[in-house]
């Protein structure tokens, strides 16, 4: 059987928990990280490593070096810990992306999400979008493309991960990304709330990539499935209507988000 596995970086009050649902079975497993003392986590398919002090991308970087089995599953998603979801929608998830082919790929942010970007929102009108960015937050690849994404986590000092982000897009040729709108998650803290004393850090370490690797700033959506299935590319009539229709609840919450995001849309950027 075809397995997936989520690796989650953990702290006290880590929502991975919710995650799980022991009465359900499911086809992923999850590696619980922990940074700091957590409460004890157990069930079938669960998995949890040593402490690893450093951040996010420092420690995960550690573990994927250290232990090679992630390379056995099909897909590996690199969790933050303040995502709430259910089973089933991890599930779905996974299976929408060996349905479509994504090389990387991320859940969609519910409306009421703490987000940097609106790309990441989910878009009520697709069931699932072909973009040009997939976020640090929560990325799922393919267990090759993981293989060879591996060394772009040295370029994280901070272990922050600003910036691996759009180079990993570049670096795939902003091919089979995804983001999965039928199977969105809460993100449940502000950006960047645990160290915001970093912020200027994180910043400048996502400057320092984009300079560095000549990694232009794209965020958007080249096409749309809808639920009948049908994908919509950008350069069709109806796109731009149902892009837009489909942030309605989202331009009413952020207003000022709305001019933005659509200056990042209509900027010209062919795919090779």
């Amino acid at each position: 059987m075809t397995k997936d596995l989520i690796i989650v970086r953990a702290g006290m009050r880590s929502l991975h928990n919710t995650w799980l649902d022991p009465n359900i079975p499911r086809t992923w497993d999850l590696l619980v990280s922990p940074y700091e003392e957590i409460p004890q986590t157990q069930g079938t398919g669960v998995f949890v490593s040593e402490i690893i002090r450093p951040f996010k991308w420092a420690a995960v970087k550690l573990l994927l070096n250290k232990w090679q089995g992630w390379r056995d599953y099909r897909y590996v998603l690199l969790a933050d810990d303040d995502l709430f979801a259910r089973q089933e929608t991890w599930s779905h998830f996974f299976d929408r992306c060996a349905h479509y082919g994504a090389k990387l790929a991320q859940p969609a942010l519910t409306e009421d999400s703490f987000f940097s970007h609106g790309i990441t929102l989910r878009n009520t009108e697709f069931v699932a979008r072909r973009v040009s960015y997939v976020e640090v937050m929560m990325p799922c690849f393919s267990a090759d493309v993981l293989a060879q994404l591996l060394g772009t986590l040295d370029l994280s000092e901070s272990g922050s991960g600003w910036g691996l982000d759009f180079l990993w897009a570049k670096q795939l040729g902003y091919k089979n990304l995804f983001v999965i709108d039928e199977t969105p998650v809460l993100h449940t803290r502000p950006i960047c709330s645990n160290y915001p004393d970093l912020l200027k850090t994180y910043r400048g370490e996502l400057a320092k990539i984009i300079r560095d690797y000549q990694v232009p700033w794209i965020l958007k959506t080249f096409s749309g499935f809808m639920a009948d299935g049908r994908e919509i590319a950008e350069n069709h009539a109806t796109f731009l209507y149902h892009l837009f229709r489909g942030y309605e609840r989202v331009f009413e919450r952020n207003p000022n988000r709305f001019d933005e995001m659509i200056k990042l849309q209509l900027v010209a950027f062919p795919r090779a």
